[in-house]
């Protein structure tokens, strides 16, 4: 549990340094495009997570889960907008996603490392990188054009309800794990 709460408590601390209360308004959208995705997963992967923050009190996952849904990713999706460069400094544009993408990669594998994270239903690190790979430009893509990138988005995500057999017509009590 440490390990979750000093994530959300640096990424905190990151979006008062960069004053994210004065700047975030630009980002708004974006930030609920982000929250709005990561609680649409949970409705539709409810009892057949592809991973799950691993907490020595379980009646603190949904908490947990919560303020990484309300906080650490609509943070993220500030910071990454705010200091993107503009793509017509394409290696400066690139860099700034593989820089991103990178971080989270290691964020996370430093938590399946520890335990913090595990992985069910033939999830697993790749995933999550190709994941990553699909989420920040999707991120990027919303705050421009955010009709496509709700397009893109429903398009990956019937791709990955497909390859990973989410019973998404099954009732939940069903489902069970």
């Amino acid at each position: 549990m440490m390990m979750h709460l000093l994530t959300t408590i640096g990424f905190s601390i990151a979006f008062f340094i960069f004053d994210g209360l004065k700047r975030a308004k630009q980002y708004h959208a974006t930030m609920l495009y982000i929250v709005v995705s990561n609680l649409f997963y949970h409705v539709l992967c409810t009892d057949y997570m592809m991973w799950h923050y691993e907490i020595n009190n379980k009646e603190f996952e949904f908490i947990i889960e919560m303020i990484y849904g309300f906080t650490v990713l609509p943070i993220t999706a500030f910071l990454f907008l705010e200091y993107a460069p503009h793509p017509s400094q394409q290696s400066e544009f690139i860099l700034h996603f593989f820089k991103w993408e990178s971080i989270y990669f290691i964020m996370e594998w430093l938590m399946y490392q520890f335990g913090a994270i595990r992985y069910e239903n033939n999830w697993n690190i790749l995933w999550s990188g190709l994941f990553l790979m699909f989420m920040f430009p999707c991120i990027y893509l919303h705050h421009k054009k955010p009709t496509i990138a709700y397009i893109i988005s429903v398009g990956f995500i019937l791709f990955l309800i497909y390859i990973f057999n989410v019973p998404i017509f099954m009732p939940l009590e069903e489902r069970g794990m």
